[in-house]
């Protein structure tokens, strides 16, 4: 499907390059099999992570000395194994034949959990258990094809090879396929494939500025319009506007869910499977109109051959509107789009960039005046006569301080002399 070899000549053309993973759903029927190669992944992972626990001075070692060095105290070398000489920490007594790239992957899964350990300045200690998603190195899959894939997996104290059928979205032709895992969720197996893919403008905001770029300015209120975009050039002289609908109609999906919900005599949610299947509903209606809505930015930005996306810099607690199940990501998805778009943006070569929302919301965007009350309006009304949709307003502001952020010298591309 994707030959890295034919797309070497392809990434040196490009300057840089983004990972994006593709979830592939698995067509099996053999999910014990699954399940027991994910467990004897994890035994071996916790295995070298308690060698680590008791040499925790070995973590000073590169990634590829630590992993030799475990693997001769686990396995032995190849005259230990000739002498018949016993190791420190026997690998056997887990399985009799753990696969060589099987093993290597759950040793890189111990080393990056132990560094991140210490990292954080925590003692190491082996915890109880361990749900590691199996990472597949090359050796453990093979024949990775358009709508299959040939997989390793574990029985009965041996390995076998079998290939799967998968459901999910094509990976891209210019393209590098890194290892991917296998997730369980349930009754499914999904395989996670991570994917390099070129990218050929990688100029950071400053450049792009310098360089009289156009940039979008996006607030995303609630209700029926999902986002605001405000197309400017570099010296703020507005070029294009755009309101992104639909809203009403995603808000009724989900108010159709909610109102399914199970609630307690004390108002809370009831604890119960039938609740957590509509949340899970909830949360994909909400994940597929952000997609939706990420897209049609995008699209449109392209079009107008915008290099710079400006989008708020919501706090953790912002929210436009209080809904029947709280400040939760079941209500508005505001920061779901955003997260969609600095992926996406990136890849098509457009960067995007977080602006504090100050005076956005009650500064009028042609005077700066402060705005008369807005509780529950959706325009404004400025002392000085100035009246508008107060999103689009929000979107001016936005694009106002997002230009702040840059001295003019910059924007013109000149320098001021000193006398």
């Amino acid at each position: 499907m994707n030959k890295n070899n034919e797309n070497k000549e392809i990434f040196e053309k490009f300057t840089g390059y983004c990972t994006i993973t593709y979830r592939l759903l698995l067509y099996q029927t053999n999910l014990e099999d699954f399940q027991k190669t994910k467990e004897l992944y994890n035994q071996t992972l916790l295995h070298y992570f308690q060698i680590l626990v008791q040499h925790p001075d070995w973590l000073e070692l590169s990634n590829m000395q630590l992993m030799r060095q475990l693997e001769l105290h686990s396995i032995g070398s190849k005259n230990q194994k000739k002498e018949k000489k016993e190791v420190s920490y026997p690998l056997n007594h887990i399985s009799a034949k753990i696969p060589l790239y099987f093993r290597r992957a759950a040793i890189n899964a111990a080393i990056s959990m132990a560094k991140s350990e210490q990292h954080q300045k925590r003692s190491l200690k082996l915890p109880l258990s361990s749900e590691a998603a199996p990472v597949y190195y090359k050796g453990m899959y093979r024949n990775f094809l358009k709508h299959s894939i040939e997989l390793k997996l574990y029985h009965e104290n041996s390995w076998y090879w079998n290939t799967y059928s998968f459901q999910g979205r094509s990976l891209p032709t210019q393209s590098k396929t890194l290892s991917p895992s296998l997730k369980i969720k349930g009754k499914k197996v999904w395989l996670h494939v991570p994917v390099l893919i070129p990218v050929s403008d990688i100029r950071k905001v400053t450049t792009r500025i310098r360089d009289k770029e156009l940039f979008c300015a996006i607030i995303f209120p609630a209700g029926e319009i999902f986002a605001v975009a405000v197309i400017l050039d570099a010296f703020g002289k507005e070029q294009h506007i755009r309101f992104f609908h639909g809203g009403a109609k995603h808000q009724h999906e989900r108010n159709v869910q909610i109102s399914k919900l199970n609630y307690l005599s004390s108002g809370e949610l009831m604890d119960s499977k039938h609740n957590q299947l509509l949340l899970e509903k909830i949360q994909r209606i909400n994940e597929h109109y952000a997609h939706c809505i990420s897209r049609q930015i995008l699209s449109y930005c392209e079009s107008y051959h915008v290099k710079i996306l400006v989008v708020p810099n919501y706090s953790k607690n912002f929210r436009y509107k209080k809904f029947p199940i709280g400040n939760t990501i079941y209500e508005w998805i505001g920061r779901k789009i955003i997260h969609y778009l600095d992926y996406k943006a990136f890849q098509q070569g457009i960067v995007l960039t977080r602006v504090n929302l100050k005076n956005c919301f009650n500064t009028c965007s042609f005077c700066g005046a402060t705005l008369l009350s807005l509780k529950n309006k959706k325009e404004y009304n400025c002392p000085n006569g100035h009246r508008g949709n107060r999103y689009l307003n929000e979107a001016r502001n936005l694009a106002k301080n997002f230009l702040a952020y840059y001295p003019i010298e910059t924007k013109l591309g000149i320098k001021e002399k000193k006398k």
